[in-house]
């Protein structure tokens, strides 16, 4: 056999392109560049509004300064000024953030 079949060179473009599809349908699940719905940006906005209002954030597992952000519409700088001793690196599930003075 001294060409190579169409078996081995599908097989692993098959492989290559479920790969491919599966990172974007997870990536488009937990919020990447997918985005919402534009029916959701007015209920984002009330959510970020809320937010504003309330005087701490428990952090939820997974979450990022920068997701936290995005969820109350506070810029990281503010959310890093309130919160002096934060390592946005080494956010916690339960962890209370402050929101505002």
């Amino acid at each position: 056999m001294g060409g190579s079949s169409p078996a081995r060179v599908l097989a692993p473009a098959a492989l290559a392109a479920f790969v491919l599809v599966l990172v974007v349908v997870v990536a488009l699940s937990v919020g990447g560049s997918g985005g919402p719905p534009v029916a959701s940006h007015s209920s984002a906005r009330h959510s970020a509004r809320a937010h504003r209002r309330r005087r701490f954030y428990t952090v939820r597992r997974g979450q990022t300064l920068s997701s936290i952000s995005a969820r109350t519409g506070i810029p990281i700088e503010r959310l890093e000024e309130l919160n002096p001793q934060l390592d946005p690196q080494m956010l916690r599930a339960g962890q209370r953030l402050k929101l505002r003075r």
